[in-house]
């Protein structure tokens, strides 16, 4: 029984997450075509699923499209789940489809972070980011043992937290 299609794919990945996400792609034995884009996406209107676990004070934001509304989109979800108390957010873009580092920027410019790859989801294979509202990782606490190691590294790089604690340092 084979779990995953291993039939080939079109990912249009930000290039400041292309490493994470080529690294998982390669564990996973999964055939990839890698795009740079860049550019606004094609759609108007982006399509997204928003979640708050309440007893978690986790919020979700699922992203099946991004449109050239993303920016806006994801700012407003953002917005609401932080009224409903949510400390973190994951929020899920789809790679499968041209516009995903537009979203991929927007979301950086409100604190979210790439945090890993979910390839062969429901509805395509995702980045995940996370935004993390009212705390940050201690990253020093974690004990992992390789390959986790370094990946634990490269996310600890692209959290904007530990970049800002970095710039007051100098």
């Amino acid at each position: 029984m084979i779990l995953f299609q291993r039939e080939p794919r079109t990912l249009y990945l930000p290039e400041e997450a292309s490493h994470i996400t080529a690294d998982i792609l390669s564990r996973m034995q999964l055939p990839a075509t890698v795009m740079r884009d860049g550019g606004v996406p094609v759609l108007a209107q982006s399509e997204t699923f928003c979640e708050n676990y309440a007893a978690l004070q986790l919020g979700r934001i699922v992203m099946y499209h991004a449109g050239k509304d993303a920016p806006e989109h994801i700012r407003r979800l953002t917005a609401e789940l932080k009224r409903q108390n949510a400390a973190v957010i994951e929020l899920f873009l789809p790679l499968n489809e041209p516009g995903a580092a537009y979203a991929y920027e927007a979301a950086k410019r409100l604190g979210y972070f790439c945090i890993g790859f979910l390839p062969l989801s429901q509805r395509g294979d995702m980045l995940m980011m996370e935004n993390l509202l009212a705390q940050a990782v201690d990253y020093d606490a974690m004990q992992t043992v390789e390959p986790f190691t370094g990946l634990l590294g490269e996310i600890r790089m692209l959290d904007p937290n530990e970049s800002q604690e970095g710039d007051e340092s100098k």
